[in-house]
């Protein structure tokens, strides 16, 4: 049953089913291949407490709760600040 699950995921260690950036790092790899700017949640994501940053368990549907859009929202705003795309007298860097 394993080998069957690494052949659908098309990965040759078990271990690798289990790595959960996996999936990240792979659209950061198609966007660099087609020249598309990519912002990684995992990183900000694995900072802070996991039930915290999706809605109730009774929808379970994966939508960001408050907190998980304001995440998303300060880790896209890093990232434009970064690139020089943002102005800086409308940043201010506080971490979540």
């Amino acid at each position: 049953m394993l080998q069957l699950e690494q052949q659908k995921l098309g990965v040759s260690e078990p271990a690798s089913i289990f790595d959960l950036s996996r999936g990240e790092r792979r659209l950061a790899e198609i966007a660099r291949r087609n020249g598309i700017p990519f912002v990684g949640m995992g990183d900000a994501f694995r900072r802070n407490v996991p039930e915290q940053l999706y809605l109730t368990p009774i929808l379970q549907d994966g939508h960001l709760s408050a907190l998980g859009q304001s995440v998303v929202a300060h880790t896209v705003a890093e990232y434009l600040y970064q690139q020089r795309l943002l102005p800086s007298n409308n940043f201010r860097t506080n971490s979540l």
